[in-house]
């Protein structure tokens, strides 16, 4: 069940995955990584605007809107502070960009992923690093370390939606419940979907992962 209401002396953080992207919908034979020219489809500006209406009936709590700068998950941002009637200035956050693909991006699943190339990345796991891309590894850094330097403060605790991509939410998830780089491809987070985290004297809590009761 989902809750909105924060326990005394701890942190909410809501990990948000951006609105559907033309290259969602349109080109999932292609690999995307940052793809940084790619834009909300209206199937994404309605998802953005489910989910900011959602919030705002279910009069969830937000003290701050964080964002990755790139375009799909900007739009999706905009359209989800207006929709709840968010009225501070949302935060554009670099290390909440998704992981980098380098040389990959745009190019066909098929041609990429052949034997040889998928022997690498399930040898090296999280430190397999596409030409000229980045590791899911180093996606965990950086996006871990502005998570404990920026939000995470007992002292001050404060409930935070967090608009970003897939991937990094993943390893964001793989940081915090410590499991197997192997687990991350079968963890599904969709367009707009909720994943919800508290933090307190106790640690970490994931309270759920990929929620889309916004959209039914």
């Amino acid at each position: 069940m989902l809750t909105n209401q924060n326990s005394n002396n701890s942190i909410t953080i809501y990990l948000i995955r951006h609105g559907e992207s033309l290259m969602n919908r349109d080109n999932k034979d292609l690999i995307g990584g940052r793809s940084p020219e790619t834009q909300l489809s209206k199937n994404g500006e309605s998802q953005s605007k489910k989910l900011g209406k959602y919030f705002k009936k279910q009069s969830i709590k937000i003290d701050k809107v964080y964002s990755s700068p790139l375009i799909r998950a900007w739009k999706t941002a905009e359209i989800f502070t207006l929709a709840s009637d968010f009225d501070k200035n949302i935060i554009k956050v670099s290390e909440l960009t998704e992981l980098s693909q380098g040389d990959w991006e745009g190019e066909p699943r098929k041609k990429i992923y052949s034997e040889k190339n998928l022997k690498k990345i399930n040898t090296q796991g999280n430190f397999f690093t596409p030409p000229n891309g980045e590791s899911k590894a180093m996606v965990i850094q950086r996006s871990s370390k502005w998570l404990l330097e920026e939000i995470i403060d007992l002292e001050n605790p404060s409930s935070s939606v967090v608009i970003c991509h897939g991937i990094l939410i993943k390893c964001l998830l793989q940081y915090i419940m410590n499991f197997n780089d192997s687990m991350v491809h079968k963890i599904d987070i969709d367009n707009t979907s909720i994943t919800k985290l508290t933090f307190d004297s106790a640690g970490w809590h994931v309270n759920y992962i990929n929620s889309t009761i916004h959209l039914i």
